[in-house]
């Protein structure tokens, strides 16, 4: 299953609150819902909500937490995850419980999760959109790898926005799931236009806080 072989379904979509990346990557995908008679539930926090109600107003909407994760670079990375599992893990299990409810008061058939992992049910086709299946990392590789695996092998489909032939993400989507990998190319939400040339250059900034902010201040 592609994102062209769903067509008038009632579809629940959410992505990770890691920074804004993953919200603006979904609207393609929106885009294609739409464009197949869906009809589309978005489920988010504050700040996703405001962004695709921007996008999208004639969508359905419902507010769900995400993990709020925090990073600063100036602190070990693996201390902070460490320290913040147990509220991930937390996150995931509240998130599985919600999307139950969602599920029966939306009458939703198909739940598409962006890095999301406690978003499926036993009754909807559940796919996950991820290109990150197999960290690389310099410590606890094959463990933080395996509990990922299990993880995504709960769906039913694994959509990896990227190319198959000439993949941009290396290494990060060589693993062997339980589940179908299907590649739906890489996720852009702009087009073309002809302007005035004014920058050179042009950057987007996104990601947890602080690090965001640290990282803005310093460009």
């Amino acid at each position: 299953m592609s994102p062209i072989d769903i067509s008038h379904k009632r579809v629940l979509i959410s992505p990770l609150d890691w920074g804004m990346g993953h919200t603006t990557r979904c609207v393609v995908l929106i885009r294609q819902l739409i464009s197949s008679g869906n009809t589309v539930l978005f489920a988010g926090n504050e700040a996703q909500l405001d962004f695709m109600k921007r996008e999208f107003p004639q969508l359905e909407y419902v507010f769900l937490p995400g993990y709020n994760v925090q990073f600063n670079s100036d602190k070990s990375s693996y201390l902070q995850i460490l320290n913040q599992l147990f509220k991930i893990k937390s996150a995931i299990s509240k998130e599985n419980e919600t999307v139950k409810r969602l599920v029966e008061q939306f009458k939703i058939e198909v739940i598409i999760s962006d890095n999301r992992y406690g978003l499926f049910t036993p009754s909807t086709k559940n796919i996950l959109v991820t290109h990150q299946l197999a960290m690389q990392i310099p410590y606890l590789k094959s463990w933080v790898n395996s509990q990922l695996q299990k993880w995504i092998n709960k769906f039913d489909v694994c959509w990896i926005p990227d190319n198959e032939k000439n993949p941009l993400c290396g290494e990060l989507i060589k693993a062997e799931l339980k589940i179908p990998k299907i590649f739906i190319g890489l996720l852009n939400r702009f087009s073309s236009a002809e302007n005035q040339i004014r920058y050179k250059f042009i950057g987007i900034v996104s990601g947890p806080e602080p690090e965001r902010t640290v990282f803005d201040g310093r460009t």
